[in-house]
């Protein structure tokens, strides 16, 4: 901040995130066609500077206090190729520490905050199908529980859903995909 002058007081600061993100996977062949598979791993979102912009007091300056969200995902599967295709099934969870949320929006403002831990649960299915050579089809269904797991002040409480996040979503594309060249094809998305 380079403009401090009467009430425009030294808003500047600095921030630095970092961590490590360790990430693991097994995976076991039942047979050539049908394997089966376990990964886990650590992610790690920063605060975007739109999140930084306002502090949810009302105060000049950036919003330092607005955390990092981290999370660990553990992931288990298993796919089947038939014939030219591929059948998929996995369920996961993932759980969130200071999950970053909006704090409060007002007249164009809207600052975030961190809303303690969440998790996300769920199951998906997936059929890849590859017609002729070049004729590629894809089907995919999650079915996908994401909640709130501690209270953070009188608008989040733990057990309620995350909103905006789809508890149902499919996904269907079909396409005429060469090795090279040009590629087409539709795709549709489903989410409720």
């Amino acid at each position: 901040d380079r403009y401090v002058v009467g009430k425009n007081g030294d808003d500047s600061g600095e921030a630095s995130y970092h961590k490590w993100l360790p990430a693991a996977a097994l995976k076991y062949a039942m047979t050539p066609q049908w394997n089966v598979y376990l990964s886990a791993g650590r992610g790690f979102e920063t605060p975007t500077i739109n999140e930084l912009s306002y502090r949810p007091d009302g105060q000049s300056g950036l919003n330092f206090a607005l955390q990092p969200a981290t999370n660990t995902t553990v992931e288990a599967g298993s796919k089947w190729q038939v014939g030219t295709g591929m059948a998929s099934l996995s369920v996961f969870n993932t759980d969130t520490k200071n999950e970053i949320v909006v704090a409060a929006s007002d007249n164009g403002r809207t600052s975030y905050q961190n809303a303690g831990k969440t998790r996300r649960r769920g199951v998906e299915l997936g059929w890849d199908q590859q017609f002729a050579p070049a004729w590629r089809a894809k089907l995919a269904w999650t079915l996908l529980d994401a909640t709130y797991r501690e209270n953070a002040g009188d608008a989040i409480q733990s057990g309620n859903r995350i909103p905006g996040i789809a508890r149902n979503s499919a996904y269907a594309s079909f396409g005429w995909v060469p090795e090279e060249g040009w590629y087409a094809g539709a795709e549709v998305r489903y989410m409720s």
